[in-house]
């Protein structure tokens, strides 16, 4: 069985508003009942309260019979993995191993103003098991606290309009957590979803896939038998059009707040910054949740993928203003590794972390050092000029099948640019082709235009040998 996360997007009315905020307050009592019972025990003897001694000292208060018993239990164990979490970050730090992003470990917090000395509402309800909630074909309904009955006229459940679309029916569905993002209500429920069964393809070819700025992301697959190379380049220069406009769009009304005096938060700026990444997000769900990636691996027989580890390369260093916002903000590389992780593991294919040290610097032909006069492209001595996210991918391939030289014929390098605008979705642009030539690499056609007769044809000229699915396969 693999788990996953349904997402699914309500739509409630005011007074169902009101009430899902009622129960965000419930929550937060009874979290913060409970944490004052473990943080009194941690400071006063150095022990952390377990989960089962915590409910027996609040299953009998009025905040946990506030609610329904599944919400209940499921802040209970919410506030116990928080615990846990802060224990082990505490061990890290003694030990000098914690992360650099964390500056400060603290125990969990309260939900409380303390100038105001109100309760916060909590930012999610939770719910232990699926026997409290349903979700239909247009509606989740999930318990509410007795009293509610009364109060709002509810007769068993509160059903709240709702749209998703996964085929929940075939999945075992498991806790959900109820959440209020920016104005917006969602759901995630997490699931099981049984494996597929996969076709018994033949799986012989290996390939690497190395992320960067230019190009998100650059896949290699070398098909030994035909000694061909294949090069996918998603390229990022429209994604990053959008990224700067909303990028001024946030620094120009944070200017109009700051010139208003204005300090607290603004719901607007944060729907700015969900605008921005969710532009990026829509592009990576592109490549690989329409299984853009996953069909080009299946197609080509490829058995395990190599990956560039680049863990750490934000820590610690400066690369200048411009490239440190790139670097933490549009370069969103741990959500595109789980994404890709999930989804290679349902067609069965294996994903191994390659260290991606001077990848870039060393030629994938003849592995002399190259320069790089420019960003994109890197020069070789020996073997002449060639893009450096192609080079880049092919050495990562390289170090994965722990191999000094790369036999090949012909490397066909395909680039796709995203169409936010007029299609969603990432089009085929044009196609570049290296030929081997008394072992150096021979470059057709220009480094930042189409090669002339490769890019894509009108139709009246359109012949199956000029497409690039057929210069792809090694025609």
């Amino acid at each position: 069985m693999l788990k996953r996360t349904l997402k699914v997007r309500l739509y409630p009315t005011g007074k169902q508003k009101q009430i899902l905020r009622e129960i965000q307050i419930r929550c937060a009592k009874l979290w913060n009942r409970a944490n004052y019972l473990i943080r009194q025990e941690y400071f006063k003897n150095g022990k952390i309260l377990s989960y089962n001694q915590v409910y027996n000292f609040v299953k009998n208060s009025p905040e946990y019979k506030a609610l329904p018993t599944d919400i209940s239990q499921a802040i209970l164990k919410k506030l116990s993995e928080s615990w846990k979490s802060f224990k082990e970050l505490k061990k890290l730090k003694e030990k000098g191993k914690l992360p650099e992003h964390i500056k400060k470990v603290s125990p969990p917090k309260y939900f409380k103003n303390r100038k105001l000395n109100q309760t916060l509402p909590m930012s999610i309800i939770p719910i232990l098991a699926p026997r409290s909630y349903s979700l239909g074909d247009f509606s989740f309904s999930f318990t509410v606290p007795k009293d509610f009955k009364e109060n709002y006229g509810i007769k068993k459940r509160l059903e709240i309009l709702a749209t998703y679309r996964i085929p929940y029916k075939n999945y075992k569905l498991k806790k959900a957590e109820i959440l209020n993002k920016n104005g917006k209500w969602y759901v995630h429920i997490s699931v099981e979803i049984p494996k597929k069964e996969l076709k018994e393809t033949k799986k012989v070819n290996y390939a690497s896939i190395d992320l960067g700025i230019r190009n998100l992301i650059t896949l290699a697959i070398y098909d030994e038998e035909r000694k061909l190379i294949r090069i996918y380049q998603f390229k990022s220069k429209e994604l990053l059009k959008e990224w700067k406009y909303w990028n001024r769009k946030i620094a120009k009304y944070q200017s109009k707040l700051a010139k208003s005096g204005y300090k607290g938060s603004s719901l607007k700026l944060r729907k700015y910054y969900e605008n921005r990444n969710k532009r990026i997000k829509v592009a990576i769900q592109q490549i690989i949740n329409k299984n853009k990636i996953i069909q080009i691996l299946d197609r080509y027989g490829v058995k395990e993928i190599f990956i560039g580890d680049l863990t750490g390369i934000r820590n610690g260093k400066d690369y200048g203003k411009e490239l440190n916002k790139l670097l933490h903000n549009f370069w969103i590389r741990k959500q595109f590794l789980n994404i890709l992780k999930y989804k290679l593991e349902e067609v069965g294919i294996g994903l191994t972390p390659i260290p991606e040290a001077y990848t870039s610097k060393t030629c994938f032909n003849c592995s002399l050092e190259v320069k790089r006069p420019k960003q994109h492209f890197v020069i070789c001595s020996n073997c002449g000029k060639l893009h450096s996210d192609t080079n880049g991918a092919i050495n990562i391939l390289k170090r994965g099948l722990k191999l000094k030289n790369l036999e090949w014929k012909k490397i066909g390098e395909v680039h796709l640019i995203w169409k936010f605008k007029q299609t969603n979705r990432w089009v085929f642009r044009y196609l570049r082709i290296y030929k081997k030539d008394k072992d150096k690499p021979l470059v057709r056609g220009q480094a930042n235009n189409p090669p002339v007769g490769v890019a894509t044809p009108k139709r009246s000229s359109y012949s199956p040998k000029s497409s690039p699915a057929f210069l792809m396969r090694g025609g």
